[in-house]
């Protein structure tokens, strides 16, 4: 599903916070990434919309089969999807762009320069956000989840140099592996995206914005 489109770099104001998932066809690690992050993310009520696109997209390919039966095995729903284009207007619109490898960030920022602080390897964002603590962000209790979560976005941007050096952050591509690739893949996806969303969520104080009695 495309993202609602706004004017890249002005923030949030209203309306939800909007994740982009990037990979290369598009038929195995964003759709999985999108719908492990859609499904954490939205477990608890946050305003969130994900969607995922390719770079060299298998444009109306459904999900590759084996990570098809990876997904189901995770719990998480990937039948309706269809592989989708990378466009740079909808990369400019998202608060949030993951991506599989550090050269597709690269190709994606040179296509959209805009998204260049808040584009993230999965592993980059999953390590940052790792060392990230409450001071580092200073949210603003007053303000909505979207932007909020968008605060704990540029937190990991500006400290994600010293965290992730030396530290392998490239998503292995499963697409025509052996099964146990594609076991390993999934589990990895699984288990960073849902670390991502949970702290994702944490640094930015919960789902819901705070009562009156929660607001000093």
């Amino acid at each position: 599903m495309p993202l609602p489109s706004s004017p890249p770099d002005e923030g949030l104001v209203d309306g939800p916070f909007r994740v982009l998932a990037v990979c290369t066809g598009n038929v195995c690690r964003s759709p999985l990434t999108a719908a492990v992050l859609r499904a954490r993310l939205a477990s608890c009520g946050a305003d969130v919309v994900v969607a995922s696109a390719g770079l060299r997209a298998l444009e109306g390919e459904p999900i590759d089969p084996p990570v098809a039966a990876e997904a189901a095995r995770l719990g998480v729903d990937v039948a309706e999807h269809r592989g989708r284009a990378f466009a740079a207007d909808e990369a400019a619109a998202a608060d949030l762009v993951v991506v599989a490898t550090r050269r597709q960030r690269s190709v994606a920022v040179e296509l959209a320069p805009s998204i260049l602080r808040r584009t993230f390897t999965l592993l980059e964002l999953d390590a940052v956000l790792a060392h990230l603590d409450a001071d580092d962000v200073g949210v603003d209790a007053d303000a909505s989840v979207g932007e909020r979560l968008a605060t704990v976005v540029r937190a990991a941007s500006r400290d994600r140099g010293p965290v992730v050096r030396g530290v392998s952050i490239d998503l292995p591509d499963p697409y025509g592996g052996s099964p146990t690739l594609h076991r390993g893949v999934a589990d990895l996806v699984d288990a960073s995206a849902t670390r991502v969303a949970a702290r994702l969520l944490e640094l930015a104080g919960g789902c819901q914005p705070p009562g009156p009695e929660d607001v000093s």
